[in-house]
């Protein structure tokens, strides 16, 4: 389900975009929508993923779900909005943690060759966890770090496989304090780009 409200979500956001296309897929003015992750390695590691009965937690394949816009102010350098949603279960629970994200980004593309760029980018997470066995969720601030490869199959479409790291802040649920090292997560995937 979660893919179809993605995907219409992709198109409904494409197509009034789609008449501003331009000759360079970085070039200021252009669009960027990505589409993760394809394939995807996530490392869930922070003070609630440890002890008697939770370790950290590798998930392959399911791992981090998310929409990115972008629009490009310079050549090479795009300002827009991530939605992320993850759900994994923890070992020792029966139910898995959800996590659902708007994230205001910046990203730059360095061009490396000819349809090879080197993204980086940093943005501003709002975060709302929902932890298995407990009926609150929380909401915290946080901070996300990515960095990876970006190639052009075409003018407008890309393939790309990269590293982000995001944190969160402290938060108080159930009238304790949870650190800013209870949740992080370490995420290498490969999605999709569409450039317009």
């Amino acid at each position: 389900m979660k893919y179809i409200v993605i995907s219409i979500t992709a198109l409904i956001c494409i197509v009034p975009f789609s008449v501003f296309a331009q000759n360079g897929a970085t070039d200021a003015g252009s669009v960027v929508f990505d589409i993760g992750s394809i394939i995807d390695f996530t490392i869930y590691t922070g003070d609630l993923y440890k002890g008697d009965n939770q370790v950290t937690d590798i998930t392959i394949g399911s791992g981090v779900t998310y929409l990115n816009c972008s629009y490009f102010v310079i050549d090479n350098l795009a300002i827009g909005g991530e939605i992320l949603f993850n759900s994994v279960k923890i070992k020792g629970n029966d139910d898995p943690d959800t996590m659902f994200a708007i994230e205001p980004i910046v990203s730059y593309y360095t061009p490396l060759m000819d349809k090879l760029y080197f993204r980086t980018s940093v943005g501003v997470m709002f975060i709302s966890i929902q932890f298995a066995g407990f009926t609150d969720s929380i909401t915290q601030l946080g901070f996300g770090f990515g960095g990876g490869i970006t190639y052009l199959l075409t003018p407008q479409l890309g393939i790309y496989g990269g590293v982000t790291y995001a944190t969160a802040l402290d938060a108080e649920f159930d009238g304790e304090t949870i650190p800013g090292s209870a949740f992080d997560i370490i995420d290498i995937g490969i999605g999709l780009s569409i450039f317009l």
